[in-house]
């Protein structure tokens, strides 16, 4: 990991111009952390008093590098991170991570290595509980749960009647403390499907009120992924699951309703050839676009589907060089993408490009670069590459430097 020093308002610039050419990579995904702070604080006035959030840092932290993230995102106050595995939980014990871990699933097998690293972990059966009761009772330490109920995602938790035998099963259990409550809404970023999801917060609440009835206790209540967060914010719940809301990615009109967050991610790239064409010219595998008039300007950007980039985006958006659109042509390469700099005959190699992010008059927001390949933001993020270098604009006490790896 290495340091550079940050300048003005166009943070690849500084890149460029402090780092040889010979280091400079293909390109870049930006993180803002002044504006990750914003979202933060934003997302956390929806909370009822006394909640918090849980940042999933799942699939390589949304392709940002969960370790680094996490560390950033601790020093914003985050108190606890979400994983997928427990895999991801062990990776970041072993780089020195503190703070709590929550794993959604683990198999019965993986009991012991929840007990060994102290992670959090959703429970849904009763053979769950039990290997996680064994393994902890041999070791002689107590692991947090939190029950996990199934009220329309069909992926992991138990049904809702079998809550209150689980929860009571949990409950006997010496060495296992019954930490949450949890569900997922697979709709709450969609309008039209309110009633369903509104359904699934009045079956958690009811459950919660029965186990409250026989004295016990829930500590954290939680359905909220990003999208129930800014739609619902159920005041019940007093934890919510967000992720690609703290990069201020909204994935529907509705999820941009009721707070604006600040776009925090950027992907960068570079102009590295430009050629002066003919009409007839074709580009592209396939000669899938064919150049329409002489001196037609065919930019190269050095970023292709092995860096990230859907294929299906081929000839369907744009990119900023210069401040000024240029549009896609001909197919994504593996390794670089074509665009018309017929209008900006002031591009030169070595120019900056702005694929998705950016901000004012140059912003391309990643739901709109999503749409145009026919995805979602989520699965935009997942895939960016290694080959992709991630860079970080520091908050203002940090001495003005972005890290980056």
């Amino acid at each position: 990991m290495f340091r550079l020093f940050m300048k003005g308002t166009i943070p690849m610039q500084t890149l460029q111009n402090t780092t040889s050419s010979l280091l400079r990579a293909p390109a870049t995904l930006l993180l803002n952390l002044p504006k990750v702070s914003s979202n933060i604080i934003k997302l956390e006035s929806l909370l009822p008093p006394n909640g918090r959030l849980m940042a999933m840092i799942k699939a390589f932290g949304y392709g940002f590098d969960d370790w680094q993230l996490s560390n950033a995102l601790e020093d914003l106050g985050i108190e606890i991170f979400g994983v997928a595995y427990p895999q991801e939980a062990v990776a970041l014990r072993n780089k020195g991570m503190k703070k709590d871990v929550f794993v959604i699933h683990a198999t019965p097998d993986q009991a012991e290595c929840i007990v060994d690293f102290n992670l959090e972990v959703a429970v849904s059966t009763p053979g769950e509980v039990d290997s996680l009761q064994e393994a902890a009772k041999k070791r002689g330490r107590t692991v947090k749960v939190h029950l996990h109920i199934n009220t329309g995602m069909t992926r992991f938790g138990a049904c809702p009647r079998e809550s209150l035998y689980l929860a009571r099963h949990i409950m006997q259990s010496s060495s296992l403390k019954l930490s949450g409550i949890m569900t997922h809404f697979p709709s709450a970023d969609d309008e039209e499907q309110d009633a369903f999801t509104l359904s699934q917060i009045k079956t958690i609440e009811d459950i919660v009120e029965a186990l409250y009835a026989e004295g016990i206790d829930v500590p954290w209540i939680h359905g909220a992924n990003s999208a129930g967060l800014l739609r619902l914010a159920p005041k019940r719940f007093n934890m919510a699951r967000v992720g690609l809301s703290i990069f201020g990615v909204s994935n529907s009109e509705g999820m941009r309703k009721r707070i604006t967050l600040d776009p925090a991610v950027s992907l960068y790239s570079h102009l590295v050839h430009i050629h002066d064409c003919r009409q007839g010219d074709t580009v592209g595998y396939n000669r899938d676009y064919i150049v329409k008039k002489n001196h037609e300007r065919i930019g190269v950007i050095s970023c292709g589907y092995h860096d990230g980039l859907p294929r299906s985006l081929s000839g369907k958006g744009y990119v900023y060089i210069q401040g000024k659109r240029a549009p896609y042509v001909g197919r994504i390469c593996m390794d670089y993408m074509m665009v018309d700099l017929t209008d900006i005959p002031e591009a030169v190699i070595g120019d900056d490009v702005l694929l998705f992010g950016g901000e004012d008059s140059t912003l391309i927001p990643v739901e709109l670069f999503s749409s145009w390949a026919g995805t979602i933001s989520h699965e935009i993020f997942c895939r960016i590459s290694g080959r992709v270098k991630r860079a970080y604009v520091p908050l203002p006490e940090t001495n003005n430097t972005t890290w980056s790896y």
